[in-house]
């Protein structure tokens, strides 16, 4: 349903009522609902924009073993997203070694 709302499909696109539905799938421990609500907020759609608070999302969603973030948390690591640039902590890469056993 929040994608929904997220990507224009069927209904209205409303992105301040899917960072809703985003934020409370992730406080409730949702490693999805902490992805997409990492990009609301690193983007600023639906929500004000607060990288570090995205940044905590995705490292969250990395622990629970969400791919998506781990490309997102990259991404932002790369271009110095809510971090310093040049900034690669090392469970970033630790993660990355256990997925690709």
């Amino acid at each position: 349903m929040t994608a929904r709302y997220f990507n224009d499909e069927v209904i209205e696109q409303n992105k301040v009522r899917a960072a809703e539905l985003f934020s409370q799938a992730a406080s409730m421990g949702d490693s999805i609902g902490m992805n997409f609500f990492g990009l609301c907020c690193v983007n600023g759609e639906g929500v004000e924009k607060d990288e570090k608070k995205g940044i905590e999302l995705f490292n969250q969603a990395v622990e629970m073993g969400n791919c998506q973030a781990m490309c997102n948390l990259g991404w932002c690591f790369l271009h110095g997203v809510g971090v310093k640039l040049g900034h690669h902590p090392f469970h970033l890469f630790l993660h990355v070694i256990t997925f690709s056993e």
